[in-house]
Protein backbone atom coordinates (compact mmCIF):
# COMPACT_ATOMS: atom_id res chain seq x y z
CA UNK A 1 0.00 0.00 0.00
CA UNK A 2 1.06 3.42 -0.92
CA UNK A 3 1.92 5.50 2.40
CA UNK A 4 -0.64 8.12 1.72
CA UNK A 5 -3.64 6.34 1.00
CA UNK A 6 -5.93 8.93 -0.18
CA UNK A 7 -4.86 12.33 -2.19
CA UNK A 8 -7.18 14.90 -2.01
CA UNK A 9 -7.28 17.80 -4.35
CA UNK A 10 -8.63 20.87 -4.06
CA UNK A 11 -9.23 22.90 -7.52
CA UNK A 12 -8.82 26.45 -7.04
CA UNK A 13 -9.50 30.38 -9.38
CA UNK A 14 -11.18 33.30 -7.44
CA UNK A 15 -12.51 31.04 -4.92
CA UNK A 16 -11.22 33.65 -2.06
CA UNK A 17 -14.91 33.57 -0.17
CA UNK A 18 -15.37 29.90 -0.40
CA UNK A 19 -11.75 28.13 -0.18
CA UNK A 20 -11.49 27.95 3.61
CA UNK A 21 -14.57 26.40 3.95
CA UNK A 22 -13.50 23.77 1.45
CA UNK A 23 -10.40 23.26 3.03
CA UNK A 24 -11.33 22.76 6.50
CA UNK A 25 -14.52 20.12 5.45
CA UNK A 26 -11.52 18.21 4.30
CA UNK A 27 -9.47 19.02 7.48
CA UNK A 28 -12.38 17.68 9.55
CA UNK A 29 -12.30 13.99 8.20
CA UNK A 30 -12.37 11.49 10.74
CA UNK A 31 -10.97 8.69 9.39
CA UNK A 32 -8.34 5.35 9.76
CA UNK A 33 -6.14 6.41 6.30
CA UNK A 34 -3.80 8.39 5.46
CA UNK A 35 -4.79 11.51 3.80
CA UNK A 36 -2.73 14.49 2.03
CA UNK A 37 -4.41 17.67 0.72
CA UNK A 38 -3.19 18.88 -2.22
CA UNK A 39 -4.21 22.68 -2.83
CA UNK A 40 -4.02 23.57 -6.52
CA UNK A 41 -4.74 27.39 -7.36
CA UNK A 42 -4.77 28.69 -11.05
CA UNK A 43 -3.13 31.36 -10.47
CA UNK A 44 -5.40 33.36 -8.84
CA UNK A 45 -5.78 37.44 -9.10
CA UNK A 46 -8.27 37.96 -5.64
CA UNK A 47 -6.67 36.77 -2.39
CA UNK A 48 -7.15 33.05 -2.40
CA UNK A 49 -3.73 32.53 -2.15
CA UNK A 50 -3.28 34.03 0.52
CA UNK A 51 -6.14 32.12 2.05
CA UNK A 52 -5.19 28.89 1.38
CA UNK A 53 -1.70 29.71 2.79
CA UNK A 54 -3.76 31.40 6.28
CA UNK A 55 -6.06 28.43 6.57
CA UNK A 56 -2.81 25.69 6.25
CA UNK A 57 -0.65 27.49 8.00
CA UNK A 58 -0.50 25.26 11.15
CA UNK A 59 -2.01 22.52 9.72
CA UNK A 60 0.44 19.49 10.69
CA UNK A 61 -1.03 16.78 8.30
CA UNK A 62 0.28 16.48 5.07
CA UNK A 63 -0.79 19.67 2.68
CA UNK A 64 0.54 21.00 0.25
CA UNK A 65 -0.29 23.97 -2.05
CA UNK A 66 0.69 24.92 -5.98
CA UNK A 67 -0.32 27.42 -8.21
CA UNK A 68 0.25 27.53 -11.89
CA UNK A 69 2.35 30.20 -12.88
CA UNK A 70 -0.44 32.14 -15.15
CA UNK A 71 -3.83 31.13 -15.43
CA UNK A 72 -4.18 27.72 -17.45
CA UNK A 73 -7.93 26.63 -16.72
CA UNK A 74 -8.87 23.56 -15.26
CA UNK A 75 -7.56 20.74 -17.32
CA UNK A 76 -3.77 21.98 -16.51
CA UNK A 77 -4.56 22.54 -12.78
CA UNK A 78 -5.73 18.71 -12.64
CA UNK A 79 -2.88 17.44 -14.21
CA UNK A 80 -1.07 19.32 -11.55
CA UNK A 81 -2.89 18.09 -8.93
CA UNK A 82 -2.76 14.66 -10.25
CA UNK A 83 1.12 14.71 -11.19
CA UNK A 84 1.85 15.55 -7.23
CA UNK A 85 -1.06 13.16 -6.21
CA UNK A 86 0.74 10.21 -4.17
CA UNK A 87 -2.34 8.27 -3.00
CA UNK A 88 -3.71 4.75 -3.68
CA UNK A 89 -6.93 6.61 -4.01
CA UNK A 90 -7.79 9.93 -4.77
CA UNK A 91 -10.58 12.39 -4.91
CA UNK A 92 -10.66 16.33 -5.54
CA UNK A 93 -13.47 19.20 -4.92
CA UNK A 94 -13.77 22.50 -6.89
CA UNK A 95 -13.12 25.50 -4.23
CA UNK A 96 -16.62 26.48 -3.76
CA UNK A 97 -17.85 23.26 -2.98
CA UNK A 98 -17.22 21.16 0.18
CA UNK A 99 -18.22 17.81 2.23
CA UNK A 100 -20.52 17.50 5.22
CA UNK A 101 -20.17 14.50 6.08
CA UNK A 102 -16.81 13.37 8.10
CA UNK A 103 -16.77 9.77 7.62
CA UNK A 104 -16.76 10.64 3.84
CA UNK A 105 -13.37 9.37 3.16
CA UNK A 106 -13.78 6.38 5.76
CA UNK A 107 -17.05 4.51 4.09
CA UNK A 108 -15.38 5.60 0.56
CA UNK A 109 -12.03 4.01 1.01
CA UNK A 110 -13.58 0.99 3.14
CA UNK A 111 -16.18 -0.04 0.09
CA UNK A 112 -13.22 0.85 -2.35
CA UNK A 113 -10.77 -1.45 -0.41
CA UNK A 114 -13.46 -4.31 0.05
CA UNK A 115 -14.53 -4.05 -3.68
CA UNK A 116 -11.84 -4.84 -6.16
CA UNK A 117 -14.40 -5.21 -9.56
CA UNK A 118 -15.47 -1.14 -8.80
CA UNK A 119 -13.17 1.25 -10.29
CA UNK A 120 -14.67 4.02 -8.37
CA UNK A 121 -17.51 5.40 -5.97
CA UNK A 122 -19.26 8.45 -5.60
CA UNK A 123 -22.54 10.18 -3.35
CA UNK A 124 -25.24 12.62 -3.86
CA UNK A 125 -24.90 16.21 -3.20
CA UNK A 126 -26.99 18.55 -1.94
CA UNK A 127 -27.75 22.20 -4.06
CA UNK A 128 -26.98 25.04 -2.40
CA UNK A 129 -28.24 28.23 -4.11
CA UNK A 130 -27.32 31.54 -3.61
CA UNK A 131 -28.55 32.88 -7.23
CA UNK A 132 -30.76 35.65 -6.79
CA UNK A 133 -34.35 35.81 -8.14
CA UNK A 134 -33.48 39.17 -10.07
CA UNK A 135 -30.62 37.70 -11.30
CA UNK A 136 -32.77 34.46 -12.54
CA UNK A 137 -34.66 37.07 -14.84
CA UNK A 138 -31.02 37.10 -16.76
CA UNK A 139 -32.40 33.86 -18.91
CA UNK A 140 -28.75 32.26 -19.40
CA UNK A 141 -28.07 31.92 -16.23
CA UNK A 142 -31.33 30.83 -15.17
CA UNK A 143 -30.65 27.86 -17.79
CA UNK A 144 -27.56 27.25 -16.48
CA UNK A 145 -28.09 26.97 -12.39
CA UNK A 146 -29.40 23.82 -10.42
CA UNK A 147 -30.84 26.39 -8.45
CA UNK A 148 -34.05 24.66 -9.05
CA UNK A 149 -33.69 21.27 -7.22
CA UNK A 150 -32.05 20.60 -3.71
CA UNK A 151 -29.68 17.58 -4.42
CA UNK A 152 -28.50 16.13 -8.10
CA UNK A 153 -30.14 12.82 -7.34
CA UNK A 154 -33.55 15.26 -8.19
CA UNK A 155 -32.23 15.67 -11.94
CA UNK A 156 -30.41 11.98 -11.95
CA UNK A 157 -31.52 8.79 -11.57
CA UNK A 158 -28.91 6.67 -9.92
CA UNK A 159 -28.86 3.06 -8.91
CA UNK A 160 -26.90 1.23 -6.78
CA UNK A 161 -24.40 0.10 -9.45
CA UNK A 162 -23.14 3.17 -12.54
CA UNK A 163 -22.20 1.26 -15.61
CA UNK A 164 -20.69 2.75 -18.54
CA UNK A 165 -23.78 3.45 -21.32
CA UNK A 166 -25.51 5.44 -18.74
CA UNK A 167 -22.64 7.81 -18.32
CA UNK A 168 -22.29 8.71 -22.15
CA UNK A 169 -25.94 9.80 -21.40
CA UNK A 170 -24.93 12.43 -19.13
CA UNK A 171 -25.34 11.08 -15.85
CA UNK A 172 -24.30 13.42 -13.96
CA UNK A 173 -21.54 12.76 -10.81
CA UNK A 174 -21.14 15.89 -8.15
CA UNK A 175 -17.45 16.35 -8.63
CA UNK A 176 -16.96 16.71 -5.07
CA UNK A 177 -18.89 13.22 -5.05
CA UNK A 178 -16.36 10.94 -6.49
CA UNK A 179 -13.55 8.53 -5.37
CA UNK A 180 -10.90 6.68 -7.67
CA UNK A 181 -8.28 4.48 -7.50
CA UNK A 182 -5.42 6.21 -8.67
CA UNK A 183 -3.49 5.29 -11.56
CA UNK A 184 -1.65 6.75 -14.94
CA UNK A 185 -3.95 8.97 -16.25
CA UNK A 186 -1.35 11.18 -17.34
CA UNK A 187 -2.01 9.96 -20.94
CA UNK A 188 -5.69 10.44 -20.17
CA UNK A 189 -5.35 14.11 -19.80
CA UNK A 190 -3.59 14.27 -22.94
CA UNK A 191 -5.91 13.23 -25.20
CA UNK A 192 -8.45 15.74 -23.61
CA UNK A 193 -5.89 18.67 -23.86
CA UNK A 194 -8.40 20.96 -26.47
CA UNK A 195 -10.91 20.73 -24.17
CA UNK A 196 -11.89 23.20 -21.91
CA UNK A 197 -15.04 22.30 -20.48
CA UNK A 198 -16.93 19.33 -18.89
CA UNK A 199 -12.88 17.90 -17.99
CA UNK A 200 -14.81 15.87 -15.01
CA UNK A 201 -16.91 14.07 -17.31
CA UNK A 202 -14.23 13.10 -19.51
CA UNK A 203 -12.09 11.58 -16.73
CA UNK A 204 -15.05 9.93 -15.45
CA UNK A 205 -15.85 8.15 -18.82
CA UNK A 206 -11.97 7.04 -18.72
CA UNK A 207 -12.21 5.73 -15.47
CA UNK A 208 -15.32 3.47 -15.93
CA UNK A 209 -13.65 1.52 -18.55
CA UNK A 210 -13.97 -2.63 -17.46
CA UNK A 211 -16.12 -1.47 -14.67
CA UNK A 212 -18.47 0.36 -12.94
CA UNK A 213 -19.63 2.77 -10.13
CA UNK A 214 -21.06 2.38 -6.69
CA UNK A 215 -23.55 4.66 -5.45
CA UNK A 216 -24.47 6.05 -2.05
CA UNK A 217 -27.47 7.16 -1.56
CA UNK A 218 -26.42 9.90 0.64
CA UNK A 219 -25.40 13.26 0.21
CA UNK A 220 -22.39 13.85 1.84
CA UNK A 221 -21.27 17.08 0.02
CA UNK A 222 -22.52 20.79 -1.31
CA UNK A 223 -22.73 21.75 -4.68
CA UNK A 224 -22.66 25.60 -4.15
CA UNK A 225 -24.65 27.48 -7.15
CA UNK A 226 -23.49 31.36 -7.49
CA UNK A 227 -23.31 33.49 -10.23
CA UNK A 228 -19.50 33.54 -10.19
CA UNK A 229 -19.30 29.80 -10.42
CA UNK A 230 -16.85 28.56 -13.21
CA UNK A 231 -19.78 26.73 -15.24
CA UNK A 232 -21.77 30.38 -15.37
CA UNK A 233 -19.04 31.76 -16.97
CA UNK A 234 -19.50 30.07 -20.41
CA UNK A 235 -22.54 29.96 -22.37
CA UNK A 236 -24.20 26.88 -22.82
CA UNK A 237 -24.26 26.26 -26.82
CA UNK A 238 -20.31 26.59 -26.04
CA UNK A 239 -21.09 23.49 -23.39
CA UNK A 240 -22.75 21.16 -25.59
CA UNK A 241 -20.09 21.85 -28.40
CA UNK A 242 -17.48 20.83 -25.66
CA UNK A 243 -19.35 17.28 -24.74
CA UNK A 244 -19.85 16.91 -28.41
CA UNK A 245 -16.32 16.77 -28.78
CA UNK A 246 -16.05 13.90 -25.87
CA UNK A 247 -18.59 12.13 -27.67
CA UNK A 248 -16.64 12.06 -30.96
CA UNK A 249 -13.50 10.91 -29.32
CA UNK A 250 -15.43 8.15 -27.57
CA UNK A 251 -15.92 7.24 -31.44
CA UNK A 252 -12.25 6.90 -31.71
CA UNK A 253 -11.59 4.51 -28.38
CA UNK A 254 -11.63 1.04 -28.99
CA UNK A 255 -13.25 0.09 -25.70
CA UNK A 256 -16.26 2.57 -26.32
CA UNK A 257 -16.89 1.20 -29.82
CA UNK A 258 -19.29 -1.41 -28.04
CA UNK A 259 -21.49 1.92 -27.32
CA UNK A 260 -21.58 3.51 -30.81
CA UNK A 261 -25.83 3.65 -30.30
CA UNK A 262 -25.95 5.39 -26.84
CA UNK A 263 -23.03 7.78 -27.69
CA UNK A 264 -24.96 8.72 -31.25
CA UNK A 265 -27.94 8.96 -28.71
CA UNK A 266 -25.90 11.22 -26.54
CA UNK A 267 -24.27 13.51 -29.27
CA UNK A 268 -27.96 13.91 -30.44
CA UNK A 269 -29.22 14.93 -27.37
CA UNK A 270 -26.81 17.55 -26.99
CA UNK A 271 -27.85 18.80 -30.41
CA UNK A 272 -31.90 19.05 -28.98
CA UNK A 273 -30.83 20.97 -26.17
CA UNK A 274 -27.96 23.47 -27.95
CA UNK A 275 -31.19 23.80 -30.27
CA UNK A 276 -33.55 24.89 -27.51
CA UNK A 277 -31.19 26.48 -25.47
CA UNK A 278 -31.49 30.14 -25.23
CA UNK A 279 -28.53 30.99 -26.56
CA UNK A 280 -29.73 29.57 -29.88
CA UNK A 281 -32.19 32.04 -30.35
CA UNK A 282 -29.34 34.61 -31.43
CA UNK A 283 -27.12 32.41 -33.21
CA UNK A 284 -27.63 33.46 -37.25
CA UNK A 285 -29.87 31.55 -39.95
CA UNK A 286 -26.80 29.84 -41.06
CA UNK A 287 -25.10 28.63 -38.18
CA UNK A 288 -29.24 27.29 -36.27
CA UNK A 289 -29.45 25.61 -39.35
CA UNK A 290 -26.36 23.99 -39.04
CA UNK A 291 -26.94 22.85 -36.05
CA UNK A 292 -30.31 21.50 -36.75
CA UNK A 293 -28.57 19.48 -39.95
CA UNK A 294 -26.25 17.84 -37.36
CA UNK A 295 -28.71 16.92 -34.71
CA UNK A 296 -30.69 15.37 -37.64
CA UNK A 297 -27.82 13.26 -38.64
CA UNK A 298 -27.21 12.25 -35.25
CA UNK A 299 -30.10 11.01 -34.16
CA UNK A 300 -30.71 9.21 -37.72
CA UNK A 301 -27.75 7.17 -36.92
CA UNK A 302 -29.25 6.90 -33.50
CA UNK A 303 -32.59 5.37 -34.85
CA UNK A 304 -31.01 3.12 -36.95
CA UNK A 305 -29.02 1.51 -34.93
CA UNK A 306 -31.63 0.92 -32.23
CA UNK A 307 -33.72 -0.44 -34.70
CA UNK A 308 -31.44 -2.89 -36.00
CA UNK A 309 -30.81 -3.76 -32.26
CA UNK A 310 -34.46 -3.97 -31.60
CA UNK A 311 -34.29 -6.73 -34.56
CA UNK A 312 -31.62 -8.94 -33.53
CA UNK A 313 -33.36 -8.70 -30.13
CA UNK A 314 -36.36 -10.32 -31.83
CA UNK A 315 -33.91 -12.88 -33.71
CA UNK A 316 -32.55 -14.29 -30.20
CA UNK A 317 -36.16 -14.47 -28.42
CA UNK A 318 -37.52 -16.74 -31.53
CA UNK A 319 -34.21 -18.89 -31.15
Amino acid sequence: MSEIDISVGIICYNQANFVHKAIQSVLGQKTKYKLELIVCDDASTDNSIEVINDTLKNVKSPNKVLQNPQNMGPLATGTLFLKNANGKYICWIDADDYWIFDKKIETQVDFLENNKDYSACFHDSKIISTITDKELSDKALFQKTHGKWKSYSQFNTYNEELFPWELINRKIIPTASLMVRNGDYLKILEKYKNLSLSISWALQLEFIKNSKFKYFNHAWSVYLDHKDGFSKKFDLVSFKLNNIKILELLLKDEYYQHFKKDIFRSISSEYFHLLHSHEAQVLSKKEYHNFLKKYRFWNKKAIAMEIESFKENFKQKKL
